[in-house]
């Protein structure tokens, strides 16, 4: 356990001894956060990570719950635990021990798929390019003919519309 100044000093001595630093930045008397090197934290990013599509949980590249069982929750609790302790002068560290996470089913994150959507609705459209392009030839060329037939007709231009 090392004390550094402020952040910019943590990641100075993460890079000089080349360490696995988790660095804890204490914002008032209470409020903190976590500092993960960027390598072993999860991305919250919908189209970069796959949240919710582990489904071998042991799997090396599943890495959602290795956040969650490699020290995670027992760092937090201890930090909760001692800060709770400093507040209220009051033990809490056998009811914090017992402390486990729980992964929830989220619903509204989806596999980030909308770039393959997207590459294949561009491909799909330039498939139909060449029908498209003969569909408006044919129909251009029959709304001539038909107004060469009205003009015969002696209807002016505006009754075709």
């Amino acid at each position: 356990m090392k004390v550094v100044e402020d952040e910019k000093a943590m990641m100075e001595s993460e890079r000089e001894f080349d360490l696995d630093i988790i660095g804890i930045v204490f914002q008032d008397e209470i409020s903190y956060r976590l500092r993960f090197p960027t390598y072993r934290s999860v991305t919250p990013h919908k189209d970069l990570a796959d949240i919710d599509t582990c489904f071998n949980f042991s799997s090396i590249d599943c890495k959602t719950p290795k956040y969650w069982t490699q020290g995670f929750i027992s760092l937090q609790s201890s930090i909760d635990s001692a800060l709770i302790e400093r507040i209220t002068n009051h033990s809490v560290w056998e009811e914090m021990t017992s402390i486990n996470g729980i992964r929830m089913k989220s619903p509204s994150i989806t596999i980030g798929s909308e770039l393959a959507n997207s590459v294949f609705l561009w491909t799909l459209s330039l498939c139909f390019a060449p029908f498209m392009y003969f569909l408006a030839l044919t129909v251009s060329r029959e709304k001539r003919k038909l107004k060469e037939v009205m003009k015969t007709m002696g209807l002016r231009d505006a009754a075709f519309w």
